[in-house]
Parts: structure tokens; sequence; C-alpha cells
């Protein structure tokens, strides 16, 4: 992760951080870091409460919740 200089673009907040990996630009080092573990790590925090299935975001596991698992609590 990298500082990076922000543009001149007014409508379009500067990218101060940019991934190491693809290079994609960021506001906040956290977000950055973030999108490294979950995007390139594969670090996936969530996990179903039902099956083994692993997800990067609670709304994907969410989503698999409600699809595979109607009715389960």
């Amino acid at each position: 992760m990298e500082p990076q200089q922000g543009g001149s673009n007014r409508r379009a907040p500067a990218c101060n951080f940019s991934c190491a990996f693809c290079g994609k630009g960021f506001i906040r080092e956290t977000q950055c870091e973030e999108h490294m573990r979950r995007r390139h790590l594969g670090e996936n925090p969530h996990f179903c409460p039902h099956c083994e299935a692993e997800f990067a975001t609670k709304k994907k596991r969410d989503a698999h919740v409600a699809a595979m698992h109607p009715g389960e609590e």
C-alpha cells in the first residue's frame, strides 16, 4: 500500500492510498488494507452458521443464508 498524489478533479475525492496488488485507489488506509486482505489474500471473516461456507462480507453471507438456508434459525 503506497500513498499516491491526489488529482485535481473536484468531483471525485483524491485517492491517497493504492493497493500494492492491483493499484486500485482508496481514500482511507484502512479501506485499502481491508481490500487487500479480502480481495487478494483470501480473508473471509464471515461464516455461515449452517454450513462451512465463508464470505468476505456480511452482506454476501446474509444473502447466502437467505438463499441456501431459508427458514433455518
